[in-house]
């Protein structure tokens, strides 16, 4: 009893529930890196010609660039028994298990259905990749609004983004590290089988791992009566995205930035209209629509070109104007100052 009560106290400590809502964001990274980067070789095996490859790699992108505001819009004005975020992320998360269940076994279940399997089989490898990166993708977007739920306090806030961004890029590691290791040769290749299947297996077993330490993570606290949003946030009778300039010149650093890494006060529950889930969405489309545009066109290029010396340069060219516009953010207070007119 002892036990249980000092795990139940130290399982809500504020870094421990940190730590537990930020594991699926390393699961969804290592998914995303891993399965995305050994998805070509299989698409080239079934037939996808190079041209069509960016086309194919970009379906999830353009249906996550379409669908992530209304999902944002979905989950600020949700009302059930397990918030407005949770929802969201377990039924993408479903769609991302359901993925890395379909990409390994796509010549299988092709074979279970017709005997004529390339077509089919070359159907349900697309549809496993697309339903993979689009919900892998927007599955950020209320895992991001959950942070801003949990940690309201803007230095609270600011440390939760900090590590969210960590466990990115440390998912990101092993993912794109898992595809170059022989699975083929491992003690898991007796069990789980071919390389395709060991490294999805893996990849499921890790994502639902991830999944379970979520659970563990409190509930934000619920709607209260509706009162002016702190922190410069417009409330019912508004429609502003950014406080207005008295509250700005007092705000915090965290206050001035899009409110990307402010927690919603508890009255948004109850408030209709725009909240921090959409804001995150519009945002997140941005980046899916840095994805969407050069699939869009890549493939033309190693056409024309006949080589992928001019895919590599046209993405490093991007990059470059990539960095040049990194440097237009407005982080805090004094970025703001310098930029407005």
């Amino acid at each position: 009893m002892v036990q249980r009560l000092w795990v139940s106290r130290l399982l809500r400590h504020r870094k421990a529930q940190l730590l537990l809502v930020n594991l699926l964001t390393f699961g969804l990274e290592v998914c995303l890196a891993a399965g995305i980067t050994y998805v070509p070789p299989l698409l080239l095996e079934v037939g996808v010609e190079e041209k069509f490859m960016t086309m194919v790699l970009g379906i999830g992108p353009v249906l996550g660039l379409v669908s992530v505001p209304l999902l944002g819009s979905a989950s600020d004005h949700w009302r059930g028994r397990y918030g407005r975020r949770r929802p969201f992320i377990w039924a993408l998360s479903l769609g991302v298990l359901l993925s890395l269940f379909l990409i390994p076994r796509a010549s299988w279940l092709a074979g279970l259905l017709c005997p004529d399997t390339r077509p089919l089989e070359l159907a349900l490898l697309i549809v496993g990749v697309g339903l993979l990166d689009f919900c892998g993708q927007v599955c950020f977007t209320p895992l991001e609004a959950l942070l801003s739920d949990l940690f309201r306090d803007p230095d609270h806030c600011r440390q939760a983004f900090s590590v969210y961004a960590f466990m990115i890029s440390l998912g990101g590691c092993l993912g794109y590290l898992l595809p170059a290791i022989d699975w083929d040769a491992s003690a898991l290749a007796p069990y789980l089988g071919t390389q395709e299947e060991c490294l999805f297996g893996l990849l499921t077993l890790i994502f639902l791992t991830c999944m379970a330490a979520s659970l563990l993570t409190s509930f934000p606290p619920g709607p209260k009566a509706t009162s002016p949003f702190p922190n410069g946030h417009v409330g019912a009778g508004g429609s502003g995205l950014l406080p207005s300039v008295p509250a700005l010149c007092g705000a915090s650093a965290c206050d001035v930035s899009m409110r990307v890494v402010v927690g919603e006060p508890p009255e948004a529950r109850a408030v209709p209209g725009r909240g921090i889930c959409l804001d995150l969405a519009i945002l997140d489309s941005a980046f899916l629509l840095s994805q969407v545009a050069p699939s869009l066109f890549m493939g033309s290029i190693v056409q024309l070109s006949q080589s992928v010396t001019a895919y590599m340069v046209s993405a490093a060219g991007l990059g470059l104007v990539a960095i040049y516009f990194a440097t237009r953010v407005v982080f805090d207070k004094s970025d703001l100052a310098k930029y407005s007119v």
